[in-house]
């Protein structure tokens, strides 16, 4: 088992050097509580936050500057201990310089393989029609032999905009099989299928995270029906307030048991966001 429970930030100075910052966020306690006697890794989130165009440029111009980068994060997390990280830099560049950005990648990939470290490139979904997306099959196998996993964000597929299911079953499995079309093709183990552990509370023109205290609390109150989408594989409530007609769409056991059903049938793994947002029993399914 895996856990990422740390967010970092990679930042390129004036000067030209690179350092990693947030690690007042490390809880060395915690963590020792989370591993004695389990066979779990925790791995930190790593960001490339705040970056400029002109960063982007500076890193991708040379040999120099990505080993000077990479081996900032490898000189980070082996002082801290850690295995590996769970690297989000993908969206941020919103699918442009993909080139510069797989050359990055690859040559990341190889520095940690050389150094026994684990890399787990987070990626975007699928497009809602099937297109390729931000993150398409070509991506995807241009990094596989270097990346060790891919935290697939199969999950905020509406919007206040769109209010709808948070991860619609069939469409989180059309993101797998966009990626690695042959089912018996062993490169599906790369890839963690996200889950939401958290719903999201819909009304006319706006819309907001709901995390499990905060679910509690609006059965409690409005003692809604819950229903079950069969279209999504998602429950669903609905109530009124005065700022108008609400629906949520909130994670069950019967949501969750059909994606880790679906986890199977598809060979991938888990990758579930996030934990601390959950109700306590839906872990009694993992």
């Amino acid at each position: 088992m895996l856990f990422n429970v740390v967010w970092l930030q990679v930042k390129r100075r004036p000067s030209g050097a690179y350092v990693v910052q947030g690690d007042h966020d490390i809880d060395r306690g915690w963590m020792k509580e989370v591993t004695k006697g389990r066979n779990t890794k925790i791995f930190p989130r790593m960001l490339f936050d705040g970056w400029s165009g002109e960063d982007y440029l500076h890193l991708f111009s040379s040999e120099d500057e990505i080993e000077d980068c990479v081996e900032t994060i490898l000189k980070f997390i082996k002082s801290q201990h850690f295995q590996g990280i769970v690297l989000e830099i993908w969206s941020q560049l919103g699918g442009h310089r993909k080139t510069d950005l797989i050359h990055f990648l690859t040559h990341m990939g190889q520095m940690f393989r050389e150094e026994g470290r684990f890399l787990i490139l987070v990626i975007p979904p699928s497009a809602e029609s099937g297109a390729d997306g931000m993150f398409n099959k070509e991506d995807f196998n241009a990094l596989s032999p270097h990346i060790d996993r891919f935290s697939l964000m199969t999950y905020d597929y509406s919007s206040p905009s769109r209010p709808g299911p948070n991860s619609p079953l069939a469409w989180m499995k059309a993101c797998v099989e966009n990626l690695v079309p042959e089912s018996n093709s062993t490169l599906r183990k790369k890839i963690l299928l996200g889950f939401n552990f958290y719903g999201y509370d819909f009304v006319p023109g706006s819309g907001e995270p709901v995390i499990g205290h905060k679910f509690i609390e609006i059965l409690k109150k409005h003692k809604p029906d819950i229903r079950w989408d069969q279209n999504s594989a998602e429950h669903t409530i609905q109530y009124k307030t005065g700022i108008g007609h609400h629906i949520i769409y909130y994670p069950s056991l019967l949501s969750i048991e059909t994606r880790l059903e679906l986890a199977k049938y598809l060979k991938t793994g888990i990758s579930i966001w996030e934990i601390g947002q959950a109700l306590d029993y839906f872990y009694d399914l993992l």
